[in-house]
């Protein structure tokens, strides 16, 4: 990391270039070539803040949300780089606790991929026609909890069946961890709920009962990896976190933004941000309409 040269005039490389290797290796890139790629946006992003905002070299002031959107803005082209590379120095920012030391990365901020409706009925069919129990059971749990109700993987590793609730409405879901909230079952999964239910007491939880919480986690996160449906072109992965993917843009254009930020378990609505490219506009009557309608609550 050390020998990085972004493509930078070396008179306005050498001011910033202890602060951008030194942060770059706090965050602790998982590959090289990602190492080189938080090099770059981060070079990008100093450059920015220094010659254009007039900023000092301060962690905490660099990565302020909006200067962020206003370096990207200005700095890329491109609709879909620009929404990238938010995404990436919003993590950074998510990294960097208030004392200015890192604390975490998240790395994956590439563009998300839900499902399409056929997408949605191979994955369907395929749970349907498994022969062991437990892999229908994993299935549906999936199914009905990812793709559903928006559950991690990791939350639905640690889902006890008593944490499901059957209501006149349909079934509700207490998520357990660090992001307690309920959310309702979306009704196209109820069948596949009432599955993974089947059989199985309150206190047990809904996939690996008699599997430690490091190893249900595990079967979660490789459940699926390797197989495929359909055929030709239109080959789909099954996977948790893909199915969640596919339910927050289902509720993206549905839920105002406090609450889907809630309902979909994250701390603050930058992470909603690389979901935005899967997001319709209202037609403006529509829009309107409604922007008249609003009244003032505070």
């Amino acid at each position: 990391m050390d020998k990085y040269r972004p493509q930078l005039a070396p008179a306005r490389w050498a001011p910033i270039r202890d602060f951008v290797l030194e942060l770059a290796k706090e965050l602790h890139p998982p590959t090289p070539k990602y190492a080189t790629d938080v090099c770059s946006f981060l070079a990008r992003h100093v450059d920015w803040a220094l010659t254009t905002a007039g900023l000092t070299l301060d962690r905490e002031d660099m990565f302020l949300p909006a200067l962020m959107h206003r370096s990207v803005t200005e700095t890329y082209t491109s609709p879909k780089t620009r929404q990238l590379m938010e995404a990436r120095l919003l993590k950074v920012a998510d990294a960097i606790g208030e004392d200015g030391r890192v604390h975490r990365l998240r790395v994956s901020v590439e563009d998300v991929q839900p499902y399409t409706r056929e997408g949605l009925v191979h994955v369907s069919s395929w749970v349907v026609s498994q022969a062991d129990p437990t892999k229908r059971r994993y299935g549906y749990a999936m199914l009905a909890f990812c793709g559903g109700a928006g559950l991690r993987a990791a939350e639905l590793a640690e889902l006890r069946a008593g944490d499901v609730t059957l209501t006149t409405e349909g079934y509700v879901v207490a998520v357990p961890g660090d992001y307690a909230r309920s959310v309702p079952v979306h009704p196209d999964w109820t069948m596949s709920a009432e599955k993974a239910l089947e059989g199985i007491k309150a206190d047990d939880h809904v996939i690996g009962a008699d599997l430690s919480p490091e190893r249900r986690r595990h079967q979660l996160s490789h459940f699926g990896r390797h197989r495929r449906t359909g055929a030709g072109k239109g080959k789909v992965f099954i996977g948790a976190e893909r199915l969640r993917v596919t339910w927050v843009i289902q509720m993206l254009d549905a839920l105002p933004l406090a609450t889907l930020v809630h309902i979909a378990g994250y701390k603050n609505p930058s992470s909603l941000v690389r979901y935005m490219g899967h997001s319709t506009l209202m037609p403006q009557d529509e829009l309107f309409a409604a922007m008249r309608q609003t009244v003032v609550t505070r």
